[in-house]
């Protein structure tokens, strides 16, 4: 398995980014998303069969 692990700060300035603006963190990310998209569901999106195959709105990790 591959992965791209980069300094986020290097590859900004290589593409041309040097605003980047305030900074926020995932819990604030994801509050301000669902507000903007209540219906929004966020989870484990790679369930086991037995829960893929059981009623998908009671047995799906929220």
């Amino acid at each position: 398995m591959a992965h791209f692990n980069i300094d986020p700060d290097w590859y900004l300035r290589k593409i041309g980014i040097t605003d980047t603006g305030e900074c926020m963190g995932i819990g604030r990310m994801m509050k301000l998303i669902k507000e903007e998209f209540p219906d929004l569901k966020y989870g484990y999106f790679n369930p086991p069969m037995e829960r893929i195959k059981g009623r998908f709105e009671a047995d799906f990790a929220h």
